[in-house]
């Protein structure tokens, strides 16, 4: 089994607010402790200071973050199962991991040749990432991004890189 963990990004931009600690919760942070040395050139005032210590503020990153989990079966394509998921809306996503054996990849070669490499075997997924977002330009709608995976081999070898075409699950891949 394949699993995908990704996250689905609101399109909607929310702008982080501040909301500073009350001075009772405020803690002196020793490496920021300061010893008078002689006049300060700068006009960074004390409470300016306190602003750089940093502070949580709920809720206020990443709510805009849907996690989904995909379910590839053995045989079907990783890649169209994800463009597919990924075209269901007005949405970006990104892959945060996978696991699962595939039994066929299609990569981009390294070099400037713009050729392919195709693997066939068991290859236990190591990492997989990607993103697509949504692009509109003069009323068409496209998607841009991609997936990058490192695949390990039954004797150990390695290979990976930017995916091309198929990424064929031998397993079902979550």
């Amino acid at each position: 089994m394949i699993m995908l963990l990704f996250v689905e990004v609101a399109s909607n931009k929310v702008k982080p607010k501040h909301v500073p600690l009350p001075a009772e919760k405020r803690q002196e942070v020793p490496s920021l402790k300061r010893r008078k040395i002689g006049p300060v050139e700068n006009s960074f005032n004390l409470e300016n200071k306190d602003n750089l210590r940093g502070e949580w503020t709920p809720y206020s990153v990443g709510s805009n973050f849907t996690p989904h989990i995909i379910t590839v079966n053995a045989g079907e394509d990783v890649t169209m199962k994800v463009i597919s998921f990924s075209q269901q809306g007005p949405r970006a996503l990104c892959i945060l991991s996978a696991n699962g054996v595939i039994k066929s990849v299609t990569l981009r070669q390294p070099d400037s040749s713009g050729g392919t490499l195709t693997y066939e075997g068991l290859f236990e997924i190591l990492s997989l990432s990607g993103s697509f977002t949504p692009n509109e330009s003069g009323g068409t709608r496209s998607r841009s991004g991609g997936m990058s995976v490192s695949l390990a081999s039954p004797d150990g070898r390695v290979v990976g890189g930017g995916v091309a075409g198929l990424l064929v699950a031998a397993s079902p891949v979550q």
